[in-house]
C-alpha cells in the first residue's frame, strides 16, 4: 500500500457518501413539498390544469407509455445484441455497427423527437398519438438496450459456450440455456437505465404523442396521450404554484416504483443463477 492510497480511498468514500446524501436530500425535498401541496385544501380546488384532480390522465399516460415502450424495445434490443455477439462473427463492419449503436445511445432525446415526428407523425400518418410516442421512445431506447446487452453477453466466459457446444447443443440452445441466464442480471440493469431514459423525456413526447392538456383518459392508440414530464413542463408556466409541486413528486414516485420492480426482477434472476450453480 502506497502512502497516497488511504487518502485516495477516503476521497472516494467521501465522494460516494456525498452523492448519496445529496440524492436522498433531493428526493425528500421533492416528496415533502409534493405531499404538502397534495394534501392541502387548495390542492383540490378547481382551476388550472395542474391540480391533483386532473393528474390521473398524465400519470396513467406515463405508465402506459413506459411499459409499452419496454415491451417493444426489450425484445428488439436484446435480439439485436444476441445477433451481434453470438451470430454476426468478428469483422470491421460489426465493429462499425457497435460504434454507431453507442453513438445513437448518446444522442439527445430532442433528436429522436424530431425523427419520430418526421417518421411516425408525418410520413406514416400516425399524427400526434400514443402509438407515435411509443414508436419514438422505442427508437430512443433500443440503442441503450443493445449496448448494455451486448456488453453483458460478451462478458460471459467463453468456456460456457464451448462446454455447451461440446455436449451437442446447437448455437441457439447454447445462447438460450447457457449464456442468457448468466447475462440476464446485467441486461435487466440496461432495462433499469432505460426506464430512467424514457420516463422523463419530455421533448420526444411533445413532438409526437402529447397535447397541451387532456382532461380525459383515452385508451385508443391513435389518440393523443397526457404524460407527466410534459404536464410538468406546462405546469411550470401556470400561475398556480401547486401544479409543479404535485406533478414532480408523482413523476419521481412512478420512476422509483418502476426501478424497484426492475431491481426485484434482477434480484430474483441472480438468485436463480446462484441456485443453479
Amino acid at each position: 500500500m502506497t502512502r497516497y492510497e488511504p487518502a485516495i480511498i477516503l476521497l472516494l468514500r467521501a465522494t460516494t457518501w456525498g452523492v448519496a446524501l445529496l440524492t436522498i436530500a433531493f428526493i425528500i425535498f421533492v416528496l415533502l413539498n409534493g405531499a404538502n401541496a397534495l394534501f392541502s385544501a387548495s390542492g383540490y380546488s378547481s382551476g388550472t390544469f395542474g391540480m391533483p384532480t386532473d393528474i390521473l390522465p398524465p400519470l396513467l399516460g406515463s405508465l402506459l407509455l413506459t411499459i409499452t415502450t419496454l415491451l417493444f424495445a426489450l425484445p428488439i434490443g436484446i435480439g439485436t445484441a444476441i445477433w451481434l455477439t453470438e451470430f454476426a462473427g468478428q469483422s470491421r463492419l460489426i465493429d462499425y455497427l457497435r460504434l454507431v449503436t453507442i453513438a445513437f445511445s448518446a444522442l439527445p432525446s430532442i433528436i429522436y423527437g424530431l425523427f419520430g415526428m418526421a417518421l411516425f407523425v408525418l410520413t406514416l400518418g400516425g399524427g400526434i398519438s400514443f402509438i407515435s410516442g411509443v414508436g419514438t421512445l422505442t427508437c430512443l431506447l433500443i440503442p441503450t438496450i443493445v449496448v448494455i446487452s451486448d456488453e453483458a453477453l460478451r462478458s460471459v466466459p467463453q468456456g460456457y459456450r464451448t462446454a455447451s457446444l461440446a455436449l451437442g447443443a446447437t448455437r441457439w440452445t447454447t445462447v438460450r440455456t447457457a449464456v442468457l441466464p448468466i447475462a440476464l442480471s446485467s441486461i435487466v440493469t440496461g432495462a433499469i437505465l432505460g426506464i430512467g431514459r424514457i420516463i422523463g423525456s419530455a421533448a420526444p413526447l411533445m413532438l409526437t404523442a402529447t397535447v397541451f392538456y387532456s382532461g380525459t383518459i383515452s385508451f385508443s392508440p391513435f389518440n393523443p396521450v397526457a404524460a407527466l414530464p410534459v404536464h410538468l413542463f406546462y405546469a411550470m408556466g401556470a400561475s398556480d404554484p401547486i401544479a409543479p409541486s404535485v406533478t414532480a413528486p408523482l413523476l419521481l414516485v412512478l420512476t422509483l416504483v418502476l426501478y424497484l420492480v426492475a431491481f426485484g426482477v434482477r434480484r430474483i434472476s441472480s438468485r436463480r443463477i446462484t441456485a443453479n450453480e
